[in-house]
């Protein structure tokens, strides 16, 4: 029973780990992905008004 629950305890640490990691890296990306967005769309009026 404990090396049951020991390895069930490790797998689950290890999934909340790959789970935020996985968020945090989702996160990054759609962060970004903002940024690119707002660069875009603060660089196209003052390309234009020239």
């Amino acid at each position: 029973m404990d090396s049951f629950t020991s390895r069930l305890c490790s797998k689950t640490s290890f999934a909340i780990g790959l789970y935020i990691s996985a968020m945090v890296s989702l996160g990054f990306l759609a962060h970004a992905q903002l940024n690119a967005m707002q660069l875009m769309q603060s660089e196209r009026p003052v390309s234009v008004s020239p």
